[in-house]
């Protein structure tokens, strides 16, 4: 603080001039005390200010922390959504019900996962589901062009089964041993789960016995669960067991083409 010097009470024989600077000293003084003080006070609500600020961030962050508890809760009893949900980190879901689109980094839902829109999964390998997965938009899709066949092991991961040599090793021409495919016994059934849906309107299905084609030997071509229970046929191996007896006949028809028009 500048202290204001007293008067020098100059004698009455004092100039005007000394008088004027006299005057002239104690008002410049004055304002710079004045200025000072105001200083002092714009400091002092700058201080109270930040002050203020830093609650308010702190405030700011305690509503933060609580809405994302308030979500996690909601999500962790089941959410629904109407419109878009994007996620670009990771979240733990009971479950998930959206009618827009769903874009999703990393999530875990231990409940249903149901969304009328679009489902982009960025994060990890895909989507894991050990409930089960259903999409009837899958199932309804037409496919023309650059289509596979895919199939889906005991862990889960579906995929496709690669045919290119550059995947392949220890090649060799597997042994003539088909004969028995013709032993195979074609069936018409219906399915037991059919039945109990749909009764006598159960579709009649055209098919083999998984348990027979493992009897003749042929367990290639039989599905086998983890624990080694039968489960199915491997339909699309079927032309492979047909194949090289096909390949036989026509030697056959060639041969004895051959010895009639010798005769």
């Amino acid at each position: 603080m500048v202290d204001v010097p007293p008067s020098r009470n100059l004698p009455e024989q004092a100039t005007p001039w000394g008088r004027w600077i006299e005057d002239s000293t104690q008002e410049q003084y004055g304002m710079l005390a004045n200025h000072q003080q105001q200083i002092t006070n714009a400091a002092s609500t700058l201080a109270t200010t930040s002050s203020d600020l830093g609650k308010k961030y702190q405030q700011l962050v305690q509503v933060t922390t609580n809405l994302a508890q308030s979500v996690a809760n909601v999500a962790a009893s089941g959410a629904t959504w109407a419109g878009p949900v994007n996620t670009t980190g990771s979240g733990s879901f009971g479950s998930i019900n959206v009618s827009g689109t769903a874009s999703i980094a990393t999530s875990s839902v231990t409940g249903n996962e149901t969304v009328g829109g679009n489902l982009t999964v960025n994060g990890g390998t895909g989507v894991t589901a050990n409930g089960g997965v259903s999409s009837t938009g899958v199932y309804n899709n037409l496919l023309s062009t650059a289509y596979r066949v895919q199939y889906v092991n005991s862990a889960g991961p579906m995929g496709y089964v690669p045919s290119s040599r550059r995947y392949k090793q220890d090649i060799v021409t597997a042994p003539n041993a088909n004969a028995d495919a013709l032993k195979l016994r074609v069936v018409n059934f219906r399915y037991k789960e059919a039945v109990k849906e749909l009764g006598d309107d159960a579709a009649l299905e055209w098919g083999l016995i998984a348990e027979e084609v493992a009897d003749l030997g042929l367990d290639w071509l039989v599905d086998y669960d983890p624990d080694g229970t039968i489960m199915g046929v491997k339909y699309d191996r079927l032309v492979l067991a047909l194949i090289p007896l096909l390949q036989a006949q026509a030697k056959q028809i060639q041969a004895l083409s051959a010895k009639v028009a010798s005769l």
